[in-house]
């Protein structure tokens, strides 16, 4: 980005004008970069040379927040976008869609590994339940995290071991 900002100053000591489209190529820069508030302070110098926000701006600020797990804010984005009047498009929509998804996915991961401790390091300690809960979500396509596997196998061992106690002693 440093390199980008040395050229765009450069464009303006040798008296050329930046459009939309070199704006826009420095705000996508800063969002790939993860700094959200370069990227908006960008917007706002854009903005005062007289430049309005264009759907390639939302959209790159979106999946910029997106990116950076900001869907609140993204959604605020969407918000400005729709009462500004420009028209959406595909990929606001595939990126609002993925953005929230990611996030709630990341989410669902979290709390599956929550569900299966809990299964596994209940009263009882239900060992069974936890690989059942794993099998099923390993059936419907969950990837389980490294934490969950590790649960799992102590819910195996568990298991295991339980069962050769019962197959001892009948």
């Amino acid at each position: 980005m440093k390199q980008a900002m040395d050229t765009f100053l450069d464009m303006h000591r040798f008296g050329l004008t930046p459009d939309i489209y070199t704006y826009n190529t420095l705000i996508s820069g800063y969002c790939k970069a993860f700094d959200m508030i370069s990227a908006d302070n960008f917007i706002n110098r854009m903005c005062a040379t007289g430049w309005e926000p264009d759907i390639t701006t939302y959209n790159i600020c979106i999946y910029g927040l997106c990116s950076s797990r900001r869907i609140n804010q993204a959604v605020i984005v969407l918000d400005e976008l729709v009462s500004s009047g420009v028209i959406r498009n595909t990929v606001t929509y595939n990126t609002m869609m993925n953005g929230v998804f990611s996030d709630m996915f990341e989410h669902a991961l979290i709390l599956t590994a929550k569900l299966l401790k809990l299964a596994f390091v209940s009263n009882q300690g239900m060992p069974e339940m936890t690989l059942l809960w794993g099998h099923k979500l390993s059936q419907a396509g969950f990837e389980l995290n490294e934490i969950s596997y590790r649960i799992l196998d102590r819910a195996y061992l568990e298991h295991a071991r339980g069962c050769s106690y019962l197959e001892k002693n009948i």
